[in-house]
């Protein structure tokens, strides 16, 4: 950590540039290396930056308070314009290095995989997955909890910051032990397919499609408890200080958590022709295809064919103002989603299709964690479009 004894306004400017330069260039390198398929060389990339960018956030909890001691509007106005740039391109190389770091993750553990033989049977590996997935989501939710008890408490904001900065790392740290086990039982659940296991095999793809989600629940914590601790600094580098200060006014009159989204009836795709128009359910399956195209008002839709583990029927699903592509959504990746029904809908040219169902903001403000998870927008959102789903890798590779 950087002493914090006074320092000039020019060698404060300077240090701002360097941590600019330097956080620019490597959000540079890992997006140019990750294409290149050599996942070694990207994992160390992206965890060297992952030790940058904390120790930049150190810097700038340590400096902020400087800024003040600068009689001049003017250079308090550049340092502050110096320091809010820094802070922003700091925490995208934060961000870049959290989803290209997972990518390298999960195709090195593919390699480890390849070539490997799965032991044992699908009721064992049901129970073990949904063991390991609730013991890790209790971990993440502990470090989140822990907040909002101390906002509650009306800690001080040197202990919110200091508790938000350990937090942030060990969340971040938890990373690579959700992709392990969400390869490892991706493997177990496609050795299953295609031995014929229809029943665990689902609800196995279901775990997997929940651990995907608490990885982007990860993602999302981590710049939470980032932004959280800026604006305990008195710090606005995305002009949303208004709806971080919520999770520290409404924590005292907000449960921290409630139960989880409306889902609609679980249903098997070969029972949606029977069931009334705007029935609500929920139905899980392979992406049997993906297609991208305008819709209506909507800028684009995306139109999937899911197909049923069990019955093998499917079934066209409509996601409005959502392009798939964005999320690493493909053909042959499982997915479980909730919507409506619909028969002969007029911008459709099917008889029965399904429309994705959004998470209203009702449900999403309801709640201390949920004001959580959703502060770490734009920079990333946990539910993508507002759509209540989950999904896995491709199933069929």
């Amino acid at each position: 950590m950087i002493n914090k004894n006074y320092k000039s306004k020019y060698q404060l400017i300077t240090e701002l540039h360097e941590i600019n330069t330097t956080v620019t260039k490597n959000s540079f390198f890992i997006i140019k290396n990750s294409g290149s398929n050599k996942w070694q060389g990207l994992l160390n990339l992206t965890s060297k930056s992952l030790e940058i960018g904390f120790e930049n956030i150190k810097y700038f909890i340590d400096h902020v308070d400087l800024i003040g001691y600068y009689g001049s509007l003017d250079t308090k106005n550049r340092l502050i314009k110096s320091l809010y740039t820094a802070i922003k391109n700091n925490e995208t190389l934060i961000l870049n290095s959290l989803v290209f770091k997972i990518h390298a993750l999960i195709e090195l553990r593919r390699g480890e995989l390849n070539g490997t033989q799965v032991v044992g049977n699908s009721s064992d590996a049901l129970r073990q997955i949904k063991s390991t997935r609730i013991t890790i989501q209790d971990k993440v939710e502990k470090r989140q909890r822990e907040i909002y008890s101390l906002i509650v408490a009306k800690s001080s904001s040197a202990k919110l910051t200091e508790v938000c900065f350990k937090s942030s790392a060990y969340v971040s740290n938890v990373i690579d032990s959700i992709v392990n086990n969400m390869v490892n039982y991706h493997k177990i659940a496609r050795h299953h397919f295609e031995d014929g296991v229809k029943n665990n095999t689902e609800k196995i793809l279901y775990e997997v499609s929940l651990l995907n989600k608490l990885l982007r629940d990860c993602i999302c914590s981590v710049i939470s408890f980032h932004k959280l601790i800026f604006t305990l600094c008195k710090c606005d580098p995305w002009n949303d200080k208004n709806s971080l200060e919520k999770l520290i006014l409404l924590a005292a009159y907000l449960p921290f958590k409630v139960k989880n989204h409306p889902n609609g009836t679980d249903k098997d795709i070969a029972e949606i022709s029977s069931l009334k128009e705007n029935t609500f359910v929920q139905i899980q399956g392979v992406i049997f295809s993906t297609m991208e195209k305008p819709f209506k008002s909507s800028d684009v839709t995306t139109r999937l064919i899911v197909e049923s583990i069990k019955s093998k029927k499917s079934i066209s699903v409509y996601l409005p103002f959502f392009k798939a592509s964005n999320y690493g959504i493909s053909e042959g990746a499982y997915i479980n989603l909730n919507g409506r029904i619909a028969h002969d809908h007029p911008d459709v040219d099917e008889d029965l299709v399904i429309f994705g169902d959004k998470i209203d903001n009702d449900h999403t403000y309801s709640y201390w964690q949920g004001l959580f998870l959703n502060s770490s927008a734009p920079l990333y959102r946990n539910i993508p479009g507002k759509l209540n789903m989950a999904w896995t890798l491709n199933i069929k590779k």
